[in-house]
């Protein structure tokens, strides 16, 4: 019973470097692709869509800003040039 906690703590570990590492955006995207959310979605955005983005994305483990960037993103290029408004 002693070793339960071990896989709990490398998953947690593993999120805190995805999540606050230079690979923080391609794992938005990977999920952001996966829900069809953001750059992925084929309809035009909301703000319900977007608010609802962002809360999958926080549930993830994302930082807000990497959420609010992926969400808000038209096209994956804006999120790659770091021009979000554009």
């Amino acid at each position: 019973r002693r070793n339960c906690r071990w896989p709990l703590l490398q998953t947690a570990y593993r999120r805190e470097q995805v999540t606050h590492g230079p690979d923080a955006i391609e794992a938005a995207l990977a999920i952001a692709r996966r829900k069809r959310i953001g750059p992925f979605s084929k309809a035009e955005p909301t703000p319900e869509s977007t608010r609802k983005a962002i809360g999958i994305l926080l549930r993830a483990g994302h930082e807000l800003d990497v959420a609010r960037r992926v969400a808000a993103a038209r096209t994956v290029g804006e999120l790659e040039t770091g021009n979000e408004y554009s």
